[in-house]
């Protein structure tokens, strides 16, 4: 009898270990973590459509009713359609089809094509750290600046990098065979300066929009803009009228004489032309600038050449008499004998004594693959 008051002892500690394992293991299932559900875009011509009772309709097809609002982290509903939620395994694999295919991305799951029409991918929240280790030269920052409280405020400053390392784990080409022979390629490298005496066009193309300065684009001085019908003109020199209203979303007209505009002609400060190798040119650009620095105020032309190019600007001043006045002006550049796959550059600079606006100028000689019967043999 004692034997058997003494095993009874044990029952409610023994009770009690195996309550809390339980316990352990589904506080363990039920760990949540931040999730993001990509839906790709927002639905087109539908008013009443409200992404964030989508979005909780979603979760509460998967977790009880009122715990949905509770779980919901994020509803994406401007550049793109989706929301970030704090979920369960289990969660997760409900908003998932089980036949779904999972790839890996950095050692975590991706859940795509699930069983959820709506829902394109389901991934975890991943925190991203930046890679960098010269930012600060590459910008050429001082090591001692002085500091503005107020001009610092509220600014984000953020570097990116669009250069690729071919030899990076992700362009490995072990298994693939040769390049189709079909494949026209010409190889091209960026890694020399972007000057006239280097031999690569890359170089001189990857001067981009160049680096702001936050203080001088308060007040630019002078714009240059560009209407919607300057964009679809110049979509219309690229793709044929069908390609252009599929990407518009408009029943677009092409110019019938495609010869009477030219990508030159887009109004962008940069201003850019291919000529014929060994031989005389003259190319034209017509811009439109705008004033938005001081109602009554007078630019003056400042031509910076190489010396195998002839810029001319017509006129040479321009009076503003208001804000937001437009004015126009032209161009010229004439030159000749430039080998091939070589290129010129040089560049235009309005300034009124405050504000300098300044339009790069690049003429490049080349003559096209097809061209080039030596590739072909």
């Amino acid at each position: 009898m004692a034997k058997h008051g003494a095993s009874l002892c044990y029952y409610p500690f023994f009770t009690l270990f195996l309550l809390t394992m339980i316990l352990l293991c589904k506080a363990a299932d039920e760990e949540r973590r931040v999730h993001i559900v990509y839906m790709g875009s927002l639905p087109d011509g539908n008013p009443a459509y409200s992404p964030l009772s989508h979005h909780l309709s979603i979760l509460q097809r998967v977790v009880r009713g009122s715990l949905a609002e509770t779980i919901l982290v994020r509803s994406y509903k401007r550049s793109f359609n989706g929301f970030a939620a704090n979920l369960t395994d289990q969660e997760r694999k409900k908003i998932a089809s089980e036949s779904a295919e999972i790839l890996s991305y950095e050692l975590e799951e991706v859940i795509l094509f699930t069983d959820m029409e709506e829902i394109v991918s389901v991934f975890p929240s991943i925190r991203m750290e930046p890679q960098t280790t010269r930012s600060w030269d590459f910008m050429g920052f001082d090591e001692k600046v002085s500091r503005n409280a107020t001009t610092e405020s509220d600014i984000i400053v953020g570097v990116m990098d669009t250069g690729i390392w071919p030899e990076a784990e992700g362009f490995k080409d072990e298994g693939f065979g040769p390049p189709p022979k079909k494949w026209k390629a010409w190889p091209m490298n960026d890694t020399l300066p972007a000057n006239d005496t280097s031999s690569t066009f890359s170089g001189v193309f990857a001067y981009g929009s160049g680096h702001i300065d936050p203080v001088k684009a308060i007040s630019p001085g002078l714009v240059y803009e560009t209407s919607e019908d300057d964009h679809i003109k110049l979509l219309c020199t690229v793709y044929d009228e069908g390609k252009v209203r599929l990407i518009t979303g408009e029943n677009i007209t092409c110019p019938k004489d495609p010869a009477k505009w030219s990508p030159r002609d887009h109004n962008y400060p940069s201003m850019g032309a291919k000529v014929d190798p060994m031989k005389p040119f003259t190319v034209q650009f017509h811009r439109t600038v705008k004033n938005v620095g001081l109602a009554n105020s007078t630019y003056r032309a400042k031509i910076f050449s190489n010396s195998k190019l002839d810029i001319k600007v017509v006129p040479e001043v321009l009076s503003f008499k208001s804000l937001n006045e437009q004015m126009d002006f032209d161009v010229t550049v004439g030159g000749s004998d430039l080998q091939d796959r070589s290129q010129v550059s040089g560049s235009l600079v309005w300034s009124d004594g405050i504000h300098s606006v300044r339009s790069p100028i690049l003429v490049y000689a080349y003559v096209p693959i097809s061209s080039r019967t030596w590739l072909h043999e």
